[in-house]
């Protein structure tokens, strides 16, 4: 017998044993592994429209630490698990386009190739080499040290010699880094652009470029004097500002395209208070921010605010938040004078969010329900209870007829505000705090509005809400015996509503 034929039951065995061995995943066709790759690559800013959350104006991250532990060189790794997979990784442009750098001090840096400019470069110049002519989605925060300062330069510079190939991008720089810079003037695919100066003096950019596709648009402290919005970007849906003056944000809302969504971060007054003319604006949104760097002059600003904002017609969606830390209530006043004008010119408000304010006693939810009749989503995070004002035939003939879906009370404090609650004929989406409330929590009100998996369904009225989507947060100790036994219902999936419990 042939040592051919002696070696061919062992080959076979070998071959067999191979296949006994070989991960499922190695037998993947190659196209749906670059899919599972794809998949794999770090999240990356969306733009508003694209937001995802129980309520439209709950942001998803904050501007400083929306990425905080993103594993950001997922394309490197997967090239180096074996020849195949760096093969098809090294072939594939699309995972080499997103390159996410968070370099914001030497000392405190998680990849090998972030400790010094000089690797930054390294890096780089591998991933723009390998993405070829793929679109680039770009997020790079800066380092920020004595050496490092304007060595960050070159890399930077990497980066803007492909602003033809941009499509998304975010840079959080420092003053010194930004005046050294040469911006590009051209953007053919740019869709989303933002630029923050996150320390030292106000920069100044070019404030017009050519983005004929830009649609977002996010500045912290830069020059943008004379920026004719509309005109400049005819496309641009979405605009933040963050740390202006109240005069240079009610500039911005003269220029303001068709449909616009805005957002004021950190505003504040300055010396005077602007007197400016009425503004026509066509902006649909408005969300103004502040936190506690800015302790005095923000409820001033946003009066005036108020009082310029009456005439924009198309204006829809308002959100003002603050930080809890900032002391002041919400100017009623100014609130209720702008919204007399808003309905004497039939505009309505649909979408209204107050986050961190104290409201006076004249302005809780009925009064919020009343003010606004149009609101379809509605969060009062420092809501004054409302006293058996639910006994009113008026107030139930009221509540009857709210066209509000989605409602969010984090601090909950009134069994009327429950009871009012309830009675919304059209709500789907609800999310409630119970700490400290008087008479307990009285979970059965709540039961009213969705139905039970262990029973048959149950024919009810038009006017009775159905809720879709529930959450609830809670210390379970301070509910009495039979509230707990509802919420270990709620949570462990007995009613026919999407429900989250959040216990304290």
């Amino acid at each position: 017998m042939s040592l051919k034929k002696q070696a061919a039951p062992l080959r076979r065995s070998i071959q067999h044993s191979r296949t006994l061995t070989r991960s499922y995943i190695s037998r993947l066709p190659p196209e749906l592994l670059l899919e599972i790759f794809e998949s794999c690559l770090p999240p990356f800013p969306l733009s508003h429209s694209d937001q995802v959350s129980f309520h439209p104006y709950i942001p998803h991250h904050t501007d400083n630490d929306i990425y905080t532990g993103v594993d950001t060189f997922v394309a490197v790794k997967l090239s180096h698990v074996s020849r195949a997979w760096r093969s098809l990784t090294l072939s594939n442009p699309k995972l080499w386009s997103r390159i996410i750098i968070l370099a914001k001090s030497t000392d405190k840096l998680s990849h090998p190739w972030e400790t010094t400019p000089s690797r930054l470069i390294n890096a780089l110049t591998h991933f723009l080499k390998h993405s070829q002519e793929h679109p680039l989605q770009i997020l790079f925060q800066s380092i920020y040290s004595n050496k490092d300062t304007l060595r960050i330069l070159h890399p930077l510079k990497l980066l803007f010699d492909q602003s033809r190939r941009w499509d998304r991008v975010h840079f959080s720089l420092f003053g010194t880094q930004i005046a050294r810079l040469i911006f590009p003037t051209l953007f053919p695919l740019l869709r989303s652009f933002t630029l923050y100066n996150e320390a030292g003096f106000w920069a100044t950019v070019p404030p017009v470029f050519s983005a004929p596709r830009l649609e977002l648009l996010r500045l912290k402290r830069l020059d943008i004097a004379d920026t004719d919005f509309h005109r400049a970007y005819p496309h641009l849906v979405d605009l933040s500002m963050a740390h202006y003056e109240v005069s240079e944000c009610i500039s911005a809302l003269a220029t303001a395209s068709p449909s616009m969504s805005m957002t004021f971060k950190n505003m504040y007054l300055g010396s005077d208070v602007p007197n400016l003319t009425p503004i026509i604006s066509l902006a649909s949104e408005l969300r103004v921010e502040s936190n506690d760097d800015f302790q005095s002059g923000f409820v001033e600003a946003l009066e005036s605010l108020l009082g310029q904002i009456s005439s924009m017609l198309s204006l829809h969606t308002l959100a003002f938040t603050k930080s809890p830390a900032q002391l002041g209530l919400f100017p009623t006043t100014a609130f209720k004078s702008f919204l007399s004008r808003r309905q004497a010119s039939d505009s309505a408000i649909t979408q209204l969010l107050l986050g961190q304010w104290m409201l006076d006693r004249n302005l809780g939810l009925i009064e919020v329900l009343t003010l606004l009749p149009s609101l379809t989503h509605l969060t009062l995070d420092e809501c004054p209870p409302s006293r058996d004002v639910i006994r009113s035939v008026n107030a139930q003939r009221l509540i009857s007829d709210q066209l509000l879906r989605a409602l969010e009370l984090p601090a909950l404090e009134s069994e009327s505000d429950m009871e009012i609650t309830c009675l919304l004929p059209r709500l789907t989406h609800l999310s409630l705090s119970f700490f400290d409330f008087e008479g307990g929590c009285n979970f059965q009100i709540l039961l009213s509005m969705i139905q039970s998996r262990r029973s048959p369904a149950r024919i009810t009225a038009t006017r009775v809400a159905r809720l879709q989507q529930l959450e609830i947060t809670t210390a379970p100790e301070l509910l009495a015996a039979e509230d707990r036994e509802i919420l270990l219902a709620l949570r462990e999936g007995d009613f026919d509503v999407q429900c989250r419990v959040i216990c304290y």
